[in-house]
């Protein structure tokens, strides 16, 4: 493919903090560690313009990739502190935004229960494909870390969509795009897998669109809220 003719992506991305934008200082305890936010300038965007400048040079038959980078303010955080209204705040802030790709770097521990709050939150119609992805270690820990792995894997996943088929929210973790609607994380082995027995089950695992998760979430409360006034009346009795 000529250079002339080369597919451009262009890709938002929104970075909000977690681990794999802090910095790891250890305590006075050996088997202790600290993470705190770097001070000043985030660290994602610079390694992932890295990325990108080497993934655009030696793979010319793929897209080329163009990043923009948003540090919304007043949501640069620990995961944990991704309140329901901040969640709606980058929603909106992800409505407005030009790009129709988009990525959130985001902690891991309450990265499925933020994923599944934007779907919530993102008009019905939405045209946009949404991935979250970040760290168990800082992406300051250098190679060694899973930061510089899941970035890349983010990356590639948009030069064709393949993983992607629905405009809706992902994940993209341990080198494969995930479902968050049917993710749960495994703290014993600090991994994200799919809900049941069998890990082929997650071929079955249907994508909704986001309209569908919507009513789907809708009815699941409407059914919830019935059985407590239904709970309720039966004490009045």
């Amino acid at each position: 493919m000529g250079k002339k003719n080369r597919k451009i992506v262009e890709i938002t991305v929104f970075i909000t903090g977690g681990t794999i934008d802090s910095v790891e200082r250890k305590e006075d305890r050996p088997k202790e560690r600290k993470l705190v936010f770097f001070e000043g300038e985030p660290i994602v965007p610079k390694i992932m313009e890295e990325m990108v400048a080497r993934l655009n040079v030696e793979n010319l038959d793929k897209p080329e990739i163009r990043l923009k980078f948003v540090t919304p303010e007043g949501l640069y955080h620990d995961s944990s502190k991704f309140t329901r209204k901040r969640m709606r705040n980058l929603a909106e802030l992800i409505k407005e935004c030009a790009s129709d790709n988009i990525i959130v770097t985001h902690g891991t521990d309450y990265m499925i229960r933020s994923a599944k709050r934007l779907i919530e939150y993102l008009d019905p119609n939405n045209k946009k494909t949404i991935v979250f992805t970040g760290s168990m270690d800082p992406l300051a820990n250098g190679p060694t870390s899973d930061a510089h792995q899941n970035l890349l894997s983010t990356l590639k996943a948009f030069w064709d969509k393949k993983e992607m088929p629905k405009p809706t929210v992902y994940m993209c973790l341990q080198e494969k795009v995930m479902n968050p609607v049917y993710l749960i994380k495994d703290l014993l082995n600090s991994m994200f897998k799919y809900r049941g027995k069998s890990q082929d089950a997650e071929r079955l695992r249907p994508i909704d669109t986001v309209i569908a998760y919507q009513e789907r979430v809708k009815a699941t409360r409407e059914k919830r809220h019935a059985a407590k006034l239904e709970k309720a009346e039966a004490l009045q009795l």
